[in-house]
């Protein structure tokens, strides 16, 4: 199976909702080793709106641009997890050209990011943008 960067998986159950695992959203924005994704929120936890940094990083994902969402929603591009591809087989659709353009924008002014990932997730973008292109003839 293959993993494909700026998609929206299903994770049932996904083990970084603590302390319940619970079913959720995630977008997954490069694979570097293991796949790294954002998760997707139906609501921003109060303590990341008492951080200004954080709360810059929450992004408004909405139905009528990604309908596997119920309602419109939350990508935390504050902090980010990894996953296992056995984690990632239930796809539900790519991310839309502006969300993902936002996330890019978080990214760059997100501390809590390595440099070394901060590089996959603009890598990857850029590769995810280059075959979407048509040919050229």
């Amino acid at each position: 199976m293959t993993v494909n960067t700026w998609g929206i998986y299903w994770v049932n159950p996904c083990g970084h909702c603590l302390p319940n695992p619970t079913d959720k959203l995630v977008v997954i924005v490069c694979v570097q080793d293991r796949s790294w994704g954002f998760l997707i929120n139906t609501e921003v936890d109060v303590w990341l709106l008492l951080n200004d940094e954080a709360k810059v990083c929450q992004l408004r994902i909405l139905v009528e641009e990604h309908p596997c969402l119920d309602y419109d929603s939350w990508v935390n591009c504050y902090q980010i997890f990894p996953f296992d591809e056995v984690e990632l087989i239930h796809k539900r659709e790519q991310v839309g050209v502006t969300i993902k353009q936002d996330i890019l924008t978080a990214v760059d002014g997100n501390s809590t990011l390595t440099q070394k990932l901060k590089k996959a997730i603009r890598r990857s973008a850029a590769e995810h943008d280059q075959a979407r292109r048509p040919a050229q003839p």
